[in-house]
């Protein structure tokens, strides 16, 4: 855990112990139990956390199997009894769940239990197709506050510290009433739209910042990046918190790198998703991210769904061990990660995932049919001369588009090596490159860098 620096002022201390839990207990949410499970599941040996995980796992699929239909009828028709006392193998006899399926059999995953209550409407941004719709209990969410708070704690953060987000989803960033303003201040948070980061806009950022002087920041990677490098150009602005969380997005090297020497301080990579969150986080020793394995089960496998060993990558099958209101369980949520089999120095308990490295339509395919993922391009143009942003799209084997957000193209004289080292790797291809002012983001507020149309990921298991 990160040693605090600060010392927390009364209205921080209020909202921690006043404000917060008032507020859990109107909307039921008994977010103290979970923190307590959590820290519970920090203590346990990994042994005794795999044997929980198998436990809670049996307790779901019981449920599942008596009030969900989609997984009655599954279960069923691969002659699986979940209201055995067995644990089938979670590997092989549980079809996987994908996000066509969780579309098509929305109404038949909603749990049908009765006594069932507080089911909250959810979705998907849609950043990489069709938004997914989904429901989700008080469980989950009280599960996804109690997890949030211990995985601060790694990192020297309380509740009730002064918190700046940088987010860009439509649903969050909306005209606030003045209820929802006063909210937000009792809750110590400020937002800022990573739709607007325009230089004038980040200068506004900025001198912001200064006043609120967060010990927390949060947000997507490219927009942490944006605004990093902008800080690095404006020595004017010093920015010190205590830790900062990349989430949403793939958090590369070069990134971490600029964001760190920006703020100065260390850049945690968080990895969740709106259907199942608080998925596995890095602690102190950025060494790979630690699953929350008390409440999750993560698994990687290959194209043809079996598991693969650690240190190769693989597609990435999520569990919710907590949300009854509508289960996902062997879910594809679409990205591609390694897992690790080596304890980290931290302590903790948890399993690791060494990476995760993007969505499934983030590798390439060469002209040999060799399989690259998009990080190698990425770090290609890390560095490179004229470019501020980019974006690179494999339509087929024979042809890639390159859109830059920078100066044209007799002003980058780094153009000509990057083709030449992606022509090396992927084979003689066409790359066409064209200018813009800027890229417009998505409606989750995501910037996608690899788009490659022909992922061999993408349609495995349809």
């Amino acid at each position: 855990m990160i040693a605090r620096k600060h010392s927390m002022d009364l209205k921080g201390i209020f909202c921690r112990k006043v404000y917060q839990p008032l507020l859990h207990r109107r909307r039921g949410l008994n977010v103290r139990l979970w923190e307590e499970r959590f820290r519970n599941f920090e203590a346990m040996t990994p042994e005794a956390l795999v044997s929980h995980q198998q436990d809670a796992l049996l307790i779901m699929l019981r449920y599942a199997y008596l009030h969900v239909p989609y997984y009655r009828c599954l279960l069923e028709s691969g002659g699986i009894r979940a209201i055995d006392d067995h644990v089938p193998d979670i590997s092989h006899n549980i079809p996987i769940l994908t996000k066509d399926i969780d579309r098509d059999q929305e109404f038949q995953l909603r749990s049908r239990d009765p006594e069932l209550q507080q089911v909250h409407q959810n979705m998907t941004g849609g950043s990489t197709g069709t938004p997914l719709n989904f429901c989700q209990d008080a469980d989950y969410r009280a599960a996804a506050l109690g997890a949030e708070r211990c995985i601060l704690r790694w990192w020297g953060i309380e509740p009730g510290d002064r918190t700046t987000a940088f987010w860009g989803a439509d649903r969050e960033l909306h005209d606030w009433t003045l209820r929802e303003k006063f909210m937000m201040w009792l809750n110590r948070e400020n937002i800022f739209d990573s739709f607007a980061m325009s230089e004038e806009k980040m200068h506004s950022f900025a001198t912001e910042l200064m006043r609120w002087k967060p010990l927390y920041i949060k947000g997507y990677a490219s927009s942490l990046h944006l605004f990093a490098r902008f800080l690095l150009n404006h020595k004017q602005f010093s920015i010190r918190p205590l830790a900062i969380r990349s989430t949403a997005e793939t958090l590369f090297d070069f990134q971490r790198n600029d964001i760190e020497s920006a703020f100065n301080c260390k850049v945690f990579n968080f990895y969740g998703s709106r259907e199942v969150n608080n998925l596995a986080a890095e602690c102190v020793e950025q060494s790979g991210l630690h699953i929350l394995a008390g409440s999750r089960i993560l698994e990687v496998v290959d194209a043809n769904d079996n598991p693969v060993p650690s240190g190769q990558v693989g597609r990435l099958i999520v569990t919710d061990l907590v949300n009854r209101a509508m289960p996902f369980i062997r879910y594809e949520n679409g990205d591609l990660g390694v897992l690790s089999d080596t304890p980290c120095a931290c302590g903790l308990p948890y399993p690791r995932i060494d990476k995760v490295i993007g969505r499934v339509s983030d590798v390439l395919v060469g002209k040999n049919g060799q399989y690259v993922h998009g990080e190698f391009v990425t770090h290609l143009f890390y560095g490179s001369r004229g470019i501020d942003n980019f974006q690179l799209i494999q339509h087929d084997v024979n042809r890639i588009e390159i859109i830059i957000q920078g100066v044209p193209d007799n002003a980058c004289p780094d153009m000509a090596l990057i083709k030449q080292k992606i022509c090396d790797r992927l084979g003689t291809v066409d790359i066409t490159v064209r200018y813009v002012d800027g890229f417009a983001r998505n409606s989750s507020g995501k910037h996608r860098f690899i788009i490659s149309k022909i992922s061999p990921f993408q349609n495995t298991t349809h």
